[in-house]
């Protein structure tokens, strides 16, 4: 029979990319939570900030907030909406350790999608970079030639990402949307994660249960190597070449 840890490890895996809100906020540290944050109050809030896409799990104050438990009373980081031409959001071919497959980008032309930018200080930077796998799951990378629409009317070119280092995973040689991340234009298959879950049980473990083959991947960090290792084999390369690693 499950445990109640077990449970609580498989609901986690399966509510990414987690509940986000409907608008831009601070999270503030030492319990203070989130605050709503004003489109008016975005510019000043985020100076001197470094502008990361969330694609996935970034975009939620749960995640946040496992991120960075050692944030200050007087620290915040603001979330803002904002809209990404030629973008989706998609699923990375690996699985994270806490058993959900990810997030990454892809170009998609004709698509916008609806992410959220975290404003981050560089001080900040080395949390997130541990917390994204940097160097093994993902690279942190710079991208140009954007058009990156902000809620307060603002347009970035450019800005920073977190890009799956083994590409996208593939049905059918394409990308695979998130479908609980709003786009318009889309042309990528969208599933949720339960869905996107049982795709690949049913390619790397058929006839294994979905609850178990999640706990596998969480539990045993050799068994989940080798199945992103598995994924990975008909990936979908990022395809943006305006992107430059950054290194250090």
């Amino acid at each position: 029979m499950e445990s109640g840890s077990d449970t609580v490890l498989l609901n986690s895996a399966l509510a990414y990319p987690y509940t986000a809100p409907n608008h831009c906020y601070l999270y503030r540290g030492n319990g203070a939570g989130v605050r709503p944050l004003d489109v008016a109050e975005i510019a000043a809030a985020t100076r001197g900030l470094v502008p990361i896409l969330a694609s996935g799990s970034n975009r939620a104050p749960e995640r946040i907030a496992a991120k960075f438990p050692s944030l200050g009373p007087t620290d915040a980081i603001p979330v803002t909406r904002c809209r990404l031409h030629g973008f989706d959001a998609v699923y990375s071919a690996h699985f994270a350790r806490y058993g959900a497959i990810a997030a990454t980008l892809q170009a998609s032309p004709g698509t916008v999608v609806e992410l959220a930018v975290t404003w981050l200080s560089e001080a900040q930077l080395p949390a997130m970079h541990v917390s994204e796998a940097r160097g093994v799951n993902y690279d942190y990378a710079r991208l140009s030639g954007l058009r990156i629409e902000l809620a307060d009317g603002a347009v970035l070119e450019e800005a920073h990402a977190y890009i799956g280092r083994r590409g996208c995973l593939a049905l059918e040689g394409a990308a695979i949307a998130l479908a609980e991340i709003p786009a318009r234009g889309r042309h990528f298959t969208a599933l949720d994660q339960r869905a996107v879950q049982t795709l690949a049980r049913d390619r790397l473990a058929p006839g294994a249960g979905l609850e178990s083959f999640i706990e596998e991947n969480i539990r045993t960090a050799e068994t989940r190597l080798a199945r992103t290792e598995a994924l990975a084999e008909d990936a979908v390369p990022f395809a943006w070449p305006a992107m430059t690693v950054v290194v250090g």
